[in-house]
């Protein structure tokens, strides 16, 4: 098979994988390396996918992050260090970072979290009740600045005067 096929069949891959879900350029790559194409050739493709907007980081981590956040409750350091996972550079996440923070705010987020979690726990103690939630949203990337500035008692008072 001469090269001219190759970057077809390359391409063609490519595509279908970009049919089913939008990919970073590092996981495009990765899985085109699973399929047996050679480095040459897959540096030449994902150029011209590139080039040709098929592939781009920057909105590919926006859009991502904006469904990260508003469907799984992100904070900051958890959504960076998603991005990061998926090959995305540093500076391409510092900056959607700030960009989609910047629009929304964290504390919000955090917020709207615990709210929709307190269902499961509005059985228990308070006390275990919030440290479970503290520490969820820990695992969710929040900061502890952002914990301990939620205001617990009108979270606990809500959520027990909605029964």
């Amino acid at each position: 098979m001469d090269e001219e096929n190759k970057i077809k069949e390359i391409l063609n891959s490519a595509y279908h994988i970009l049919t089913y879900q939008s990919q970073s350029r590092k996981e495009l790559e990765l899985k085109l390396k699973k399929k047996g194409f050679k480095n040459s050739i897959i540096s030449k493709t994902l150029q011209y996918l590139q080039k040709n907007n098929y592939i781009n980081d920057l909105e590919f981590a926006l859009q991502f992050g904006k469904s990260k956040i508003n469907h799984y409750f992100y904070g900051k350091r958890l959504l960076e260090k998603e991005l990061l996972r998926k090959g995305i550079e540093a500076h391409i996440t510092q900056e959607v970072i700030d960009r989609l923070y910047s629009e929304t705010d964290e504390l919000k987020v955090a917020k709207q979290l615990v709210l929709k979690r307190m269902r499961i726990y509005k059985n228990l103690n308070i006390e275990v009740a919030k440290r479970r939630l503290m520490a969820l949203l820990q695992r969710k990337g929040f900061s502890a600045d952002i914990i301990i500035n939620l205001n617990w008692e009108k979270i606990f008072q809500a959520t027990t005067d909605g029964d």
